[in-house]
């Protein structure tokens, strides 16, 4: 196959994908514990009775939960309704997964087929739901029931089957269904799921039948899969000049067989006025294939499918750092790295500048997400990661702080690995172990770390009333439930009398522009540009512009939106959408800059399909743009208004940290604090000590024990009254969830916050420490 064929399949299959985007559910994001985004350590809680009761109470309330909701979608009357009651569940996360699939299986057809859906949304590798929610809805398509509600579950079908689905897909459409409505939906779902040729075959042969309506139906259907023929195109283009849907579905098919003639074309530069495209002589490529299958010493090393992986990976090098080429075990994981993320570590990693008038790019950590195990550890937006180590112990971890030398060399160093593998790296199982290491910029030596992989927290969004009237939403991902959530928590805030709102999207990175645009719409006038994407050309990457909705949105409210270098993707294009239309200002520090548009294309090749093996690229298509400025966040992200900075620690400070947690010094003082205090005298502590230890009784004593680390006696206040309110948050004493005297940024917002409103914070007794 010649080089220009090659670029023109490549062409079509990125056509195909941005006409038909599949996109993966987004992962939910953790709970904000103590929301203090500074470098933060919690020490080991000694009291080792309290994790199984928090534990049991928090199953408890979650199966309340998912029993209301199963409940509520029982009684969904259309499918509508049922899919967004099975939205609400699948934010209760994948723990619940082994109950839902349960609970499932007795509800009514219709509520069922949204019901597997949200079972295949919160499948994992240990829980089975993928393939209990394939299977569910399969039987619902092979049942029999109503044509219609198979004919939707059939649809469902082809959204979340894959390849490992194929035989059971192609069984069903060749042995078990015969309704030719559902006949011709299943059909397209084994294409999409698998590019099964099963799928044309039945499809080509309704064409040829003596009802109408079928061979519309059929005809339709391979306009929709992208496999439009000669036989089908004639029965397109007698439905399409019909005023209703499958007049429109049939213009589209016809529309885009056109645009694949005419990129065809632009591939091979006969477009009217078009400039020539550069050929490329591929003879070079040929020579060199050869003298390396000839002679190259270990002939196991090149075969066809390794050279064709190298060859296509060096055409992406040089690209943007997005862009890579998934071979067939990433794409298991597609999803996560497409947002280049490890959710059960909490972290997202991007490709930054060492320096904005240098080419030269660092991986570096995008985001942390708040409460996750890699914030536990200390890790934070910006950070880069030299070495990633699997399955380490805590004692080994202490080895390599004390002496790292006897690690073997790497085959390729971390950074100097593409986004994709460098994600990779993290993957593992639930309570396995992965050891990191950091560095900051400003520290002077690399740091070590721990963190295990752990269930996440569904709840993405959070709210709380401040003193004076200010109030505080922080929102860690903008997923499809992201905008309600946001919407409930302005009500309420507005109802307890807020004047001024500060919103928190600091590492809120990653979810749907679809949700930003929804939240924006909360506060800017209905139909208002908050972005839009724009690629290479109209024909391959449309311009899209995305416009609010919302008929009541509260445009008086003031507002500041707080960021800092976590905030990217669709975090940063609500921030900068607020800021551009002067709805808000902003605080904290430059979001990320990675506000772009990719699609994940499935490409073919000889080498791959005798192996059984799969392949896909994940190209960069388009980037978005601010509304006003219409200039690309990529690279440049959103500014602040006012720039503000989190408290920093030097790295050896984070191992002193660990070692009073190891040597139970924190643990034993706070056992008997906690035991031997008022509680109104401790929340006040939580509240805010005036970093003075006079209130905290025997910490003289205390301290000198932990003097060995070299720990100043204000780092060992601070990592004590830190503890103290993880405790006493987890016991659920009521106590603000922000940190209104540590976390240095978000306390910079609430000046400014009551700056727009008025108000003045050295009458508010909670604020006299921070007015001055």
């Amino acid at each position: 196959m010649t080089y220009t064929r090659i670029l023109a399949l490549l062409a079509c299959a990125m056509l195909a994908a941005a006409c038909s985007r599949n996109e993966q559910p987004a992962s939910p994001a953790q709970p904000v514990a103590d929301r203090v985004d500074l470098d933060q350590y919690v020490v080991q809680n000694d009291n080792s009775g309290d994790g199984p009761v928090a534990n049991k109470a928090t199953r408890e309330s979650l199966l309340k939960e998912l029993d209301a909701a199963v409940a509520q979608l029982e009684k969904a009357a259309t499918l509508h309704d049922a899919f967004q009651v099975a939205e609400a569940i699948e934010d209760l996360g994948t723990s619940i997964a082994p109950e839902l699939i349960e609970r499932v299986k007795k509800l009514p057809e219709l509520p069922r087929i949204a019901g597997w859906r949200a079972v295949w949304t919160l499948g994992s590798i240990n829980n089975n739901g993928w393939d209990a929610g394939v299977d569910g809805l399969l039987a619902i398509v092979t049942g029999e029931g109503s044509v219609e509600n198979r004919v939707a579950a059939a649809e469902v079908l082809g959204a979340v089957a894959s390849t490992r689905h194929e035989e059971k897909l192609r069984k069903a459409l060749n042995e078990q269904v015969f309704t030719p409505e559902v006949k011709v939906q299943l059909a397209v779902a084994l294409w999409r799921s698998a590019k099964d040729t099963a799928a044309t075959k039945t499809l080509r042969e309704m064409l040829a039948s003596d009802n109408d309506s079928f061979r519309i139906q059929a005809a339709l259907a391979l306009g929709e899969i992208n496999q439009l023929t000669a036989d089908a195109k004639p029965i397109l283009e007698m439905v399409a000049s019909e005023p209703t849907l499958r007049g429109r579905t049939a213009q589209r098919a016809l529309d885009y067989e056109r645009a694949i003639k005419r990129f065809e074309a632009a591939i091979e530069s006969k477009l009217p006025g078009q400039e020539k495209v550069e050929k490329i002589d591929t003879r070079l490529l040929d020579s060199v294939q050869k003298m390396i299958q000839e002679r190259y010493i270990y002939p196991d090393a090149i075969s066809g499918r390794k050279l064709l992986y190298a060859a296509a990976s060096g055409m992406l090098d040089g690209l943007d750092p997005y862009t890579c080429l998934l071979e067939d075990s990433q794409l298991r994981d597609a999803g996560e790295i497409r947002r280049f993320a490890v959710p059960t570590l909490g972290i997202m990693l991007g490709s930054a500048r060492l320096d904005p008038k240098r080419e030269v790019r660092l991986t570096r950590v995008l985001s942390v997400r708040p409460g996750s195990p890699a914030a536990m550890a200390g890790i934070r937006p910006g950070d880069r990661i030299y070495r990633v180590l699997r399955g380490v112990t805590e004692q080994q971890i202490h080895q390599l702080r004390i002496d790292s030398s006897g690690l073997p060399d790497e085959d390729k160093p971390f950074q100097t690995l593409p986004l994709d593998e460098a994600i990779s790296q993290f993957h593992g199982a639930l309570g396995t172990t992965v050891g990191l290491n950091i560095m900051r910029d400003g520290w002077l030596l690399s740091r070590w770390v721990h963190v295990t992989h752990t269930e996440q927290n569904p709840e993405a969004v959070q709210h709380e009333a401040l003193p004076g009237g200010l109030g505080m939403i922080h929102v860690a991902e903008l997923t499809a439930a992201s905008p309600a959530r946001v919407k409930e928590a302005l009500a309420a805030l507005k109802e307890g009398g807020a004047k001024a709102v500060i919103l928190d999207l600091r590492n809120c990175a990653g979810g749907s522009i679809e949700a930003a645009t929804q939240v924006a719409g909360l506060f800017l006038p209905k139909g208002t540009l908050v972005t839009f994407s724009s690629g290479r050309s109209e024909e391959v990457a449309p311009t899209t512009k995305y416009v609010t909705s919302h008929d009541a949105p509260d445009t008086e409210l003031p507002l500041v939106v707080l960021i800092n270098g976590g905030t990217a993707d669709a975090g940063e294009v609500l921030a900068g959408a607020l800021r551009e239309h002067k709805r808000a200002k902003t605080a904290g520090a430059r979001s990320f800059g990675r506000a772009i548009v990719q699609e994940l294309i499935p490409l073919r090749a000889a080498e791959l399909e005798e192996d059984g093996k799969q392949a896909a690229l994940l190209l960069t298509v388009a980037r978005y743009r601010g509304p006003v400025s219409e200039l690309a966040w990529y690279d440049r992200g959103v500014e602040v208004d006012t720039e503000l900075k989190p408290r920093m620690f030097e790295s050896w400070i984070y191992d002193a940290f660990e070692e009073l947690g190891e040597k139970s010094v924190l643990g034993t003082y706070l056992n008997k604090l906690m035991a031997g205090t008022d509680k109104e005298a401790l929340k006040q502590l939580a509240r805010g000590d005036g970093h003075k230890t006079e209130g905290y009784p025997g910490f003289d004593e205390m301290y000198a024990q932990a003097a060995e680390t070299k720990l100043s006696r204000e780092d060992v206040r601070f990592l004590l009254r830190q503890e103290l309110r993880r405790r006493l948050i987890a016991e659920g004493v009521e106590i603000p969830q922000v940190d209104l005297q540590e976390d240095t940024v978000f306390v910079g917002a609430v000046k400014e916050a009551a700056k727009a409103a008025g108000i003045d914070l050295s009458e508010i007794p909670e604020y006299r420490m921070i007015s001055k």
